[in-house]
């Protein structure tokens, strides 16, 4: 679903590798296509296959463009004896390289009034803003774009030297979005089939238990199933993947798959006798967590017939 960008140049500082490092935290890796800056390591990772993200594209006037398509978004600590300037400057000359166009290259006030406004912190990923104002510190902004073989990708990088030293790698990947509703006869063939369906369309806030909008679809299927399907009780089972400690995301499941329960029960009019929620952590994979499509394949609800 993401364009095949290939890299054709790598400069000094900027490390243009997909494995992940030691001290990473656990299943995370650079983007194939942007890289890391040498000697900076990952404390937060997150892909989605299909998402929306907002993208600071123009100094004048304060521009900002919400993207949709394939999303990868990491948190880097800033490697000591670095400064913002040096950071963002090898990020610029190696994707220009690269054959990227470089939209917004600013720092500190040079990026505008924007800087001290909400919609720029808006455009980073909260582990990154939460830490501290960017006006604090020293800052700087890269937005770079690449079209290839009909695809684009969209990066913005963003750097602070403040109460912590963090990059911020957002990454947006034209994809065409992919309906992945199963209705209820299609869950009912595949509990009759298996005695289990994997649904990949019951989402949640980031490391949180609370069901978005976009569920409200797919949680009205599993009501359609039990209610045509009187005979058929289910264990709701909520599946992680391996970012972050065992037992975080044990007791994340677990909530995810109450949170469930709870939305049937209590929006659906679905007997709570029916419904049983359990959560197994990233215990039962369906793919490798080692690559970020694998954890998005990994984060999911099953059906499993009881």
């Amino acid at each position: 679903m993401t364009p095949n960008v290939l890299i054709t140049t790598v400069l000094s500082f900027v490390m243009l590798a997909g494995a992940a490092h030691a001290q990473d935290i656990e299943g995370a890796s650079d983007h194939p296509v942007i890289g890391r800056y040498d000697g900076s390591i990952i404390t937060h990772f997150e892909q989605a296959e299909y998402d929306a993200q907002t993208i600071f594209t123009s100094i004048d006037p304060e521009d900002y463009e919400t993207l949709e398509g394939a999303v990868t978004r990491i948190v880097y600590t800033m490697p000591e004896g670095a400064s913002a300037l040096q950071v963002a400057r090898s990020f610029e000359q190696t994707l220009t390289a690269d054959g990227f166009e470089i939209l917004v290259s600013c720092r500190n006030r040079d990026c505008g009034r924007a800087l001290f406004g909400k919609d720029l912190r808006g455009t980073t990923w909260l582990p990154f803003h939460a830490v501290g104002s960017f006006s604090s510190g020293d800052t700087a902004f890269l937005t770079a774009v690449k079209d290839a073989d009909g695809a684009s990708i969209h990066a913005q990088i963003a750097v602070a030297d403040a109460i912590r030293r963090l990059i911020n790698v957002n990454v947006v990947e034209s994809a065409a979005f992919e309906n992945k509703v199963l209705d209820a006869a299609a869950m009912a063939e595949s509990i009759s089939e298996t005695g289990r369906v994997a649904l990949d369309n019951i989402y949640f806030d980031t490391n949180e238990a609370t069901l978005t909008p976009e569920s409200d679809a797919a949680l009205a299927e599993m009501a359609k199933l039990l209610s045509d399907n009187p005979d058929v009780d289910v264990y709701i089972v909520g599946h992680t993947d391996t970012v972050g400690g065992y037992d975080f995301n044990l007791d994340l499941s677990r909530r995810r798959a109450q949170a469930v329960v709870d939305a049937l029960v209590g929006s659906h009019g679905v007997s709570a006798d029916r419904v049983v929620p359990a959560g197994v952590g990233p215990l039962a994979p369906v793919a490798s967590n080692a690559t970020g499509d694998g954890q998005a394949r990994n984060r999911r609800v099953e059906l499993v017939e009881r």
